[in-house]
């Protein structure tokens, strides 16, 4: 891997240290999910704050727990941001929790340290130091620590009383609120990309930077929610809903989360999952659970006769999502998924499609035998070659680029 860091200097191997991959939806997927879904929440508000002038800078202020951690992972996405900050530990990091720890070496990794702050005066002259108009961000959870760290976090907060600073509490429960007309929302500006150098910005990403396949795949889920949450509010079709169409990869692994994110937010979901379940493995397979256990049971469709239900569904239907194929695909769309796609084009609903509408070589910007016509495109990280190109903008439509929650400095490396 050493090639694909030749611009990113050094930093942890997490191939070998990281956190083991999540094989099934449990305790331990919805704490990640959780965390990040918060961190990347209170980061946006504060990201419109800042835009608005309301404060120059933050200042962090985290634990060692899994609620520091937290703190840690929204320091990450305000980093990515541009939005200024500083960052204290209350205590040492050897003695952080496991979630501390790793979004700690993913902050180190991107070149972010925390100051240690090791016993209470420190703390407290550093909470009188910060000026007035810096916002101050409380990751502490007191009961999360013991010892010195503890009494430390004691006096952050006994401090930071009288700043009136937004406090982050662990909520292994957190969900993310329903978008609302003014939210602040960070779009990455980088050159587009083939999709080989997509892929290796993915792979970056999860082995250069430790940040888990699974947290990728909850931010663009979550931000190719939005936009099917605003298409549906444009178009009238909220009470109608929408009907995700999923592919058995990482496609329709973001189609799981899209589809839990809108039943979360009261808008009627249904995934169907075009193949067996028992193809289904990843990340992908962490979601399509995570989507059970939220309640909504993903229909498999595994020959032509099962499209029908399909096609009912699709035909009351406010909004279709096309999460079928992706940007990986480079050969002719054939058998199930060519059933799929065409049946997506006769339903004559809005249709949103995932990262790239299914059957456009994103290349090239050519069908590749068939191809879904989107009314708008919600693809990840940056834009691809094949959306300016051939046929590209007509399948593509509106486009829109989502951060994923990427590094800038990932955005360097190129196959």
């Amino acid at each position: 891997m050493a090639m694909l860091f030749r611009r990113l200097g050094e930093r942890p191997d997490f191939a070998a240290d990281g956190p083991e991959p999540i094989e099934h939806f449990g305790p331990e997927a919805i704490a990640l999910q959780a965390r990040e879904n918060q961190a990347r929440s209170v980061a946006q508000e504060l990201l419109a704050e800042h835009r608005g002038a309301r404060f120059p800078r933050v200042h962090l202020f985290i634990g060692q727990g899994p609620t520091g951690a937290v703190g840690a992972a929204a320091a990450r996405h305000l980093y990515n941001y541009g939005v200024p900050f500083g960052m204290t530990l209350a205590g040492a990091c050897e003695k952080c929790s496991a979630e501390a720890a790793h979004e700690l070496a993913v902050l180190a990794a991107m070149g972010v340290t925390p100051e240690e702050a090791l016993s209470e005066d420190v703390a407290e002259d550093l909470v009188d130091s910060i000026e007035e108009d810096i916002r101050i961000v409380a990751a502490l959870a007191p009961d999360e620590m013991d010892g010195r760290a503890k009494e430390v976090a004691i006096a952050v907060e006994d401090a930071c009383l009288e700043r009136v600073p937004r406090t982050l509490a662990d909520d292994s429960r957190f969900k993310t609120r329903a978008p609302a007309d003014g939210d602040a929302v960070f779009s990455p500006e980088y050159p587009a990309r083939t999709r080989e150098d997509s892929r290796l910005l993915d792979t970056v990403g999860i082995e250069g930077f430790g940040i888990p396949g699974l947290l990728l795949m909850e931010n663009a889920g979550c931000a190719a929610a939005r936009e099917a949450y605003l298409m549906l509010k444009e178009s009238g079709g909220s009470e109608a809903g929408a009907v995700i169409a999923c592919g058995k990869g990482n496609n329709g692994g973001d189609g799981f989360v899209i589809a839990r994110h809108l039943t979360w937010w009261g808008v009627p979901a249904r995934a169907f999952l075009f193949g067996a379940e028992d193809a289904v493995f990843g990340d992908a397979r962490v979601n399509m659970e995570g989507l059970s256990a939220a309640g909504v049971e993903p229909v498999q469709v595994t020959d032509e006769p099962g499209l029908s239900g399909f096609d009912e569904a699709t035909a009351s239907a406010g909004l279709v999502v096309d999460a079928l194929l992706g940007t990986g695909l480079a050969g002719e769309v054939r058998g199930l998924a060519r059933k799929a796609v065409e049946a997506i084009s006769a339903s004559g609903r809005p249709v949103l499609a995932v990262d790239c509408p299914s059957g456009l070589d994103c290349n090239t910007g050519e069908p590749l035998g068939t191809c879904v016509r989107a009314e708008r495109t919600v693809t990840f990280a940056a834009g691809k070659v094949g959306f300016r190109s051939g046929r590209g903008p007509e399948m593509v439509g509106e486009l829109v680029v989502a951060d994923i929650g990427l590094p800038a400095a990932a955005y360097g490396t190129e196959s």
